[in-house]
């Protein structure tokens, strides 16, 4: 929503002032709005503005879901080869890859199933937490890819439950953006979907 400073200022009060007495036909008066100091806003935004309101967020997801899965989908399984788990006879080795899949799920589950009770707006900040996932499993598999699974097992849960959280607050982040019409939240809302793809 902003400010419409084509409309002289004598239209402004003309229309403040028929609005306040009723005398506004019904078919204009969804396309005025005025704030409490009475300047009038405009409904009709571009999605162009709609999306200046808040265009790091499609940035913060789209980078989000590029750290996630590539830890998932690369990292958890070259570390799983680098060990050659599926030639162990331990059943937590054996399964590493596995089991940190399945924990990874779950903390996504659990993450996006809080939003009644924990609300945000941080994706940058969890953006950044899961660079630091990313990093921490390319050292593993550089560096010391022995090392004990249950910090693997760990950091797996610890990337689902940052992961969901970063999926959920970007979404929290739009519908609870004040600055774009209703209109523009519905195409802002399928961005953000291309964008975590």
């Amino acid at each position: 929503m902003r400010e419409i400073d084509a409309i002289p200022n004598n239209q402004v009060e003309f229309l403040k002032e028929t609005k306040n007495h009723g005398q506004l036909n019904s078919s204009v008066e969804p396309l005025i709005e005025a704030d409490n100091e009475g300047r009038v806003l405009r409904s009709e935004q571009t999605v162009v503005g709609g999306f200046k309101t808040d265009p790091l967020n499609h940035v913060w997801i789209f980078w989000l879901y590029f750290f996630e899965y590539c830890v998932i989908t690369g990292f958890f399984d070259r570390l799983a080869q680098l060990r050659k788990a599926d030639e162990s006879s331990d059943f937590f080795e054996k399964n590493l890859f596995t089991i940190s899949q399945f924990l990874y799920q779950a903390g996504v589950l659990i993450a996006r199933s809080s939003l009644y009770v924990l609300k945000s707006k941080a994706t940058g900040a969890i953006t950044v937490v899961l660079l630091a996932h990313f990093l921490a499993f390319f050292g593993f598999c550089l560096f010391c890819p022995s090392l004990s699974r249950w910090i693997i097992f760990i950091l797996a849960l610890s990337l689902g439950i940052f992961g969901g959280w970063g999926y959920l607050f970007s979404y929290f982040r739009c519908m609870d953006n004040t600055k774009v019409s209703e209109k523009n939240r519905e195409v802002l809302i399928n961005y953000l979907a291309i964008s975590a793809d």
